[in-house]
């Protein structure tokens, strides 16, 4: 008995919400630089400058009288990756809901597609690491069971029994014993914060139903874009194959530049974004694939209503997951998702592409319209074409030395890492960094990590071995900048340097190493240099521009004092070098100085007092 459609309406629109907040948290997390480099901050130290004030005349002698004014230099320092344990749990109860949701759409599948969906339901917790919980003795598989039960028994009955029931009443008992489960974890479990421990955990849940999307879309980006031209060509008696091909070849050949850049061999400038770009449009493009799909096909494994809101719900788990692994800069999972992005449009894409070559070339080349037609005679040409995608996918991994297993592995441990790194469970969390970064290197938050934990627990030799590993193998700036910081720290100035100059040969021109180089420059009397440094990074960079009018006014050489306007340290450097020059400082920039000392010096003592 089919369900009312206003519930499917009411279904969908959740589903929608789910979809806009997701494009709207991963759109941040993809174009805001907050998410880069949140473990760097400036940090600043101040040098005296003597500056003429006045003479007194002592009968032929003059003795000048000189006051003291500060200089401010600032430097790059490097600080422990922040906590996020508000958006984790939001991620958190994110996932519950959209796990409740997709069981609901679930339980009304067919026989054999609900058996199949709820084997990949088996396998997805499993892989959730539930036997950290400590429930019943040390890594027991009681909660996983629990879990299962909870989640399997009411879809199962609703499934075979209650198949005439509402679609909000299959949600609400779902909701009811699957949370009910997990609150019952989070108060018997006697680990620390067990919800933040399940809350990170769920990241496998979000990551899973988001790889399946991800697949089931296929050539959800050519066929949508296939559609949209059949159908604005439609009684036009245009030659669509062209057109279509010409955008194929196109969109084939950027994925192939995209995955030679991600084995870096290819660094082209028009290929050089990440993968995760294509989501979006491969979601909408996709969507409108699936709107035909669904209209021509008539053995579905549901009604068109749930599969839409699957579609949605998938789409959703995508992006959700994308602004969850970017935050906790879990490289690795990040990573894990552009593969696989690009694995399955180029192995689906290509063999769409050859499948409707066969098949529909002919007609579209006659200027008929395809769409209409597209998914109808599938049966057996189409799932050829499943077969040949996948076959394609798997001879893309091995070509990137089935790069995938290492990614999947590291992953996981650098979520069970970052559990213990938010719980001050210094030890261990330094310990499953380090096992993440030794299964897939490029990962700059695991290494950094370690290091810092190390220096904490009191072991800086091993901490530096680490950076100097990290130096050696699989380069990144923050770690070069702290292993030149200990060795400063440690009365090792010419050592620093080395790091950082050999550093700038694997990031040229990079701002920070650059910067911290400048400033180690003037501690063993390389003036000039740090001055030519400074000046060459001052044009699109205040903090550069602050040092190079400091080191200038600090040689003694006049300069071309820039504006400051907005920026406290130029503006005091500002007044010590217009004074050092013996020009008048203009009392409108006074006040400008003092209303921006008292504003930082308030939210300086505001923030310490929240923290």
């Amino acid at each position: 008995m089919p369900i009312h459609s206003r519930t499917f309406s009411i279904g969908k629109l959740v589903a929608f919400l789910f979809l806009g907040i997701g494009a709207i948290l991963a759109s941040y997390a993809l174009f805001s630089p907050s998410f880069t480099n949140s473990n760097l901050q400036t940090g600043a130290f101040v040098d005296r400058l003597p500056v003429p004030f006045s003479t007194v005349n002592l009968g032929k002698v003059d003795i000048p009288i000189q006051v003291d004014h500060f200089l401010v230099f600032q430097n790059y320092q490097v600080t422990p990756y922040p906590f996020t344990l508000t958006e984790n749990y939001l991620f958190g109860i994110f996932i519950l809901l959209l796990s409740v949701t997709v069981l609901a759409n679930l339980s009304q599948f067919k026989k054999i597609p609900f058996l199949g969906v709820g084997i990949g339901w088996i396998l997805l917790l499993t892989l959730t690491n539930l036997n950290g919980l400590n429930i019943g003795g040390p890594s027991s598989n009681l909660p996983l069971m629990l879990l299962l039960a909870a989640s399997l028994i009411p879809t199962v009955y609703f499934h075979i029994w209650g198949s005439k029931s509402s679609f909000w009443a299959r949600w609400l008992v779902l909701a009811a014993t699957i949370g009910g489960t997990v609150t019952t974890f989070i108060l018997i479990s006697p680990i620390i914060q067990s919800s933040l421990y399940l809350a990170e955990q769920s990241v496998i849940i979000g990551l899973g139903i988001g790889i399946t999307w991800i697949f089931w879309q296929g050539h959800g980006f050519l066929s949508g874009l296939l559609i949209l031209i059949s159908k604005a060509n439609a009684g036009l008696n245009a030659k669509t194959s062209i057109q279509f091909s010409v955008v194929a070849l196109l969109y084939l050949g950027l994925l192939v530049f995209l995955l030679l850049q991600l084995k870096g061999e290819v660094p082209l400038p028009f290929a050089n974004f990440s993968p995760l770009y294509l989501i979006i449009p491969l979601g909408i493009l996709g969507w409108v694939s699936t709107q035909e799909k669904l209209a021509q096909s008539k053995n579905l494994a549901s009604s068109a209503h749930i599969l839409q809101a699957l579609y949605l719900l998938g789409f959703a788990s995508t992006l959700w997951t994308i602004w969850k692994l970017i935050f906790s800069h879990n490289q690795a999972g990040e990573e894990l998702i552009k593969h696989l992005v690009l694995y399955s449009q180029f192995g689906f894409s290509l063999f769409f592409f050859i499948y409707l070559g066969i098949n529909f070339f002919p007609l579209m080349h006659q200027g008929k319209p395809v769409h209409p037609v597209l998914y109808k005679p599938f049966i057996l040409p189409y799932y050829h074409l499943r077969i040949g995608g996948t076959i394609a996918i798997l001879v893309i991994t091995t070509f990137l030395e089935a790069i995938i297993a290492p990614q999947i592995s590291s992953l996981t441990s650098h979520i069970v890492g970052d559990y213990y790194y938010q719980t001050n469970q210094k030890l261990e969390a330094s310990i499953l960094y380090e096992n993440s970064w030794d299964r897939y290197r490029y990962n700059p938050k695991a290494k950094n990590l370690t290091a810092q934990l190390l220096f904490e627990l009191n072991q800086p030799s091993l901490a530096k071995e680490h950076l100097e590993e990290s130096f050696d193998l699989a380069p990144q700036v923050d770690n070069i900048l702290l292993l030149s910081e200990r060795l400063q720290r440690e009365n090792k100035p010419f050592e620093a340097v080395f790091y950082l100059e050999n550093g700038l040969k694997f990031f040229p021109n990079n701002p920070y190493l650059s910067q911290n180089l400048a400033l180690l420059y003037t501690l063993v009397k390389k003036n000039e240099e740090a001055q030519a440094i400074f000046a060459d990074l001052s044009k699109n960079n205040q903090v550069a521009a602050a040092n190079w009018l400091a080191i200038s006014v600090k040689l003694g050489k006049k300069v071309e004092i820039p504006k400051a306007e907005e920026d406290l340290i130029l503006l005091i450097n500002r007044v010590a070098a217009e004074r050092k020059n013996g020009m008048l400082v203009d009392g409108q920039t006074l006040k400008k100085l003092e209303e921006k000392a008292r504003k930082r010096k308030f939210s300086t003592s505001t923030s310490s007092r929240v923290s």
